[in-house]
């Protein structure tokens, strides 16, 4: 039986204490929700994905392309991950400074080479010759006093990696998923989380697809976005896999460490987090968006 197009985003794991941003938040997740839709429909799975992610990498309000958060010395490395579920392709890149939509160039590194995750100065390079778009260059801010770069660990449930990411299903129940991240504010220069490890951030499989969010070291040692996808093949699908696998991370790492999305060929979709917030959407063909995930302007 066919399946109705889905495409389900989120802004990342975390606390959002900055009511200002909430309206802006809302509306930005409506957008991607329904441009990946339009995408969807006209293209391709892989295209809905990347065009969910690109809208929130250029809306400046989320930690990704033009919001990206600074390094521990003022600088600026994103890293991005998309897979296709059907092919088993992927492609990542991570630590790439000069590119505006990291996820775009993730895509035409699975497209136009053998490989699967290249980094820093020559993925940038390619986003060059490639002629996709770039980011005006962002001087380093002088490097903050070590009590500054500390604050990142208290501060850290404002924002766990606040990673934008993308799962669709389209017609044919095939599926893709996608990623964009900033990384964690105050990091070590160097620093390579999640969003770009297949299977960590990411995965996308012949029956589901999902991406991770929150404390990049827990997703990758978890292997978060494999696990669910691998459990949505049992009774439940991918719902019942999100909770288990959330609350298996749980037990083993802690709280307010960890949320993922996903959707499955069943027609399932998930939105599942420990931390105290993790703002998602999801719109299907001949349907409304369903905003969820974010606390109201008073709460």
């Amino acid at each position: 039986m066919p399946c109705e197009p889905t495409v389900i985003v989120h802004g990342g794991a975390g606390s959002w204490r900055r009511k200002r941003r909430l309206g802006t938040a809302r509306r930005v997740l409506q957008e991607a929700v329904e441009q990946g839709l339009e995408a969807l429909l006209r293209q391709d799975r892989l295209e809905a994905a990347v065009r969910a992610v690109e809208v929130m990498e250029d809306s400046g309000v989320f930690n990704a392309g033009r919001g990206s958060v600074r390094d521990r010395e003022g600088g600026i490395s994103m890293d991005a991950g998309v897979m296709d579920g059907v092919t088993g392709d992927a492609g990542a890149v991570a630590m790439v400074s000069r590119v505006a939509n990291p996820v775009r160039l993730a895509l035409e590194v699975m497209r136009r080479t053998p490989h699967v995750l290249i980094a820093g100065e020559h993925a940038d390079q390619l986003a060059v010759e490639w002629g996709l778009r770039t980011l005006a260059r962002r001087r380093s801010r002088k490097r903050p006093e070590p009590r500054i770069a500390e604050r990142f660990w208290r501060l850290s449930g404002e924002a766990l990696g606040d990673t934008v990411g993308a799962a669709v299903l389209d017609g044919d129940c095939n599926t893709a998923a996608a990623v964009s991240t900033g990384g964690v504010r105050g990091k070590l220069p160097g620093r390579v989380g999640d969003s770009p490890l297949v299977g960590a951030g990411f995965y996308a499989g012949r029956f589901a697809a999902a991406v991770a969010t929150g404390v990049g070291e827990v997703i990758m040692l978890s292997l978060l976005s494999f696990r669910v996808v691998e459990g949505s093949v049992l009774a439940g699908g991918v719902g019942a896999s999100a909770e288990a696998v959330v609350s298996w991370v749980t037990r083993a790492y802690g709280g307010d460490t960890v949320g993922v999305i996903g959707v499955d060929a069943r027609g399932g979709y998930a939105a599942v987090y420990n931390t105290r917030h993790m703002p998602w959407a999801m719109a299907r063909r001949g349907g409304g968006v369903v905003i969820g995930g974010i606390p109201s302007s008073s709460g």
